[in-house]
């Protein structure tokens, strides 16, 4: 999903939760940890709250993940 200048893996536009899955293979990067510093500062700027698993723990750890997920949501959204 388009978000301003990105492109968010799974938003909540309404609830104001933005949700990237971070894979070890590019966000191990400098360089990438350096946009993904970028991209959560204009979200936090813009409004939301930004909730970065990594990709290890959305496939080793789902329970942990949708835990997280329902922390952020109210129980209707």
């Amino acid at each position: 999903m388009r978000l301003g200048p990105w492109t968010i893996d799974f938003l909540w536009p309404d609830q104001r939760l933005a949700v990237e899955t971070d894979g070890g293979r590019s966000h191990d990067r400098t360089s990438q940890r350096e946009t993904d510093s970028t991209r959560n500062a204009w979200l936090i700027a813009h409004g939301y709250r930004p909730l970065r698993p990594t990709w290890a723990q959305v496939m080793d750890r789902p329970d942990e993940v949708l835990g997280a997920l329902r922390a952020e949501l109210p129980a209707d959204g």
